[in-house]
């Protein structure tokens, strides 16, 4: 017999077989964790539609001429409409920067009609006319400029709705740009809601539904208006924008509820 018969065969360590079984719970581990990610990267459950009200119009207003509020005419949740004065500014200085210049235009006026007339004359010479026409018409210029300051002493409401807050307050100093008050077309509202993409098919403009409000706790018939513009290619998943077939007093933006879809429409 020989060296190499006598000598024992080694046998498969538990070492080995050890790591290959923590190698395939891994893989096996993996694996799953893939197909969970795929069977919940979709958030938007058919059955638990949410949708939000919320205004068509919403803008924040500030001065266009750095002044100080002389009066903020409404406060917060009261209704105004299209065209109300809503802020008062303190254009004192302005006003009487117009005064001078209407006076100006008044001195210039007569100059050029006095000029002209000496033209006529003989008595002066083309140049001192159209001097005098220049000058004229500067000042003219400076009062549509003035004009237009004043017209910015006033900030009108851009369309109807309500005060939804106040920035600044009376007496406060406005510099260009700052937001004063914030106000919302209450009576435009518009229901927001994410279905998934495959939905466009079938759910288009004219689609009706029924809209569920949280804080009412009634349904309301609605229909879509519009979709989207763009799939989220995370979520798959498109907004879908409603409205009510009639305006309901007691609904108001930021209101919030759930979209029932016909479930034989769904797939």
């Amino acid at each position: 017999m020989t060296m190499e018969e006598r000598m024992p065969r080694s046998r498969p360590s538990g070492h080995w077989l050890t790591c290959f079984f923590s190698v395939f719970l891994v893989v096996a581990g993996s694996w799953e964790a893939l197909a969970q990610a795929d069977d919940t990267i979709d958030p938007v459950n058919p059955d638990q539609i949410h949708g939000e009200l919320r205004s068509r119009q919403v803008t924040s207003l500030s001065s266009e001429i750095p002044a100080r509020i002389d009066k903020i005419t409404l406060r917060e949740g009261y209704k105004f409409k299209k065209g109300t004065v809503l802020v008062k500014l303190d254009c004192a200085l302005i006003r009487a920067q117009h005064r001078k210049t209407e006076a100006a235009l008044v001195a210039a006026k007569r100059k050029f009609a006095v000029e002209k007339r000496l033209l006529e004359l003989n008595s002066t010479g083309e140049l001192d006319v159209q001097d005098a026409e220049a000058e004229r018409d500067k000042v003219l210029a400076d009062m549509e400029a003035g004009l237009v300051r004043l017209s910015k002493c006033v900030i009108k409401a851009p369309f109807s709705g309500r005060i939804v807050e106040r920035n600044l307050g009376e007496h406060q100093f406005a510099p260009v740009g700052r937001e004063i008050i914030k106000i919302i077309d209450d009576e435009n509202l518009e229901i927001a809601f994410l279905v998934p993409s495959h939905w466009v098919t079938w759910l288009k403009p004219g689609y009706k539904f029924l809209y569920k409000v949280s804080e009412t706790n009634k349904s309301y018939p609605a229909k879509v208006v519009q979709r989207g513009a763009q799939v989220d290619a995370v979520s798959r998943s498109i907004i879908m924008i409603g409205r009510t077939l009639v305006r309901h007093k007691e609904l108001i933006p930021g209101m919030s509820g759930i979209v029932i879809i016909k479930a034989s429409k769904r797939d």
